[in-house]
């Protein structure tokens, strides 16, 4: 039996990124359910999120002074 699902247009290009070149979106659909691992499009993962925060802590804890500056 067939279903039809609404999607919005950003979460149907996410959708398409996602889909190999010979697959329908029912077996994307059905792989992405499979799966064990989140989905994360476009997140950084812990690791990166955590250089990023430490950098961010670094450059509000610097004076001006302590900032080099290109020459």
């Amino acid at each position: 039996m067939s279903r039809s699902i609404r999607v919005s247009d950003d979460t149907k290009q996410m959708l398409e990124s996602l889909k190999r070149e010979d697959e329908t979106f029912d077996e994307l659909l059905e792989r992405l359910a499979q799966s064990k691992k989140p989905i994360n499009i476009g997140a950084w993962s812990e690791e990166q999120a955590d250089r990023a925060r430490e950098a961010i802590e670094r450059s509000r804890g610097a004076s001006s002074s302590d900032v080099p500056v290109p020459r």
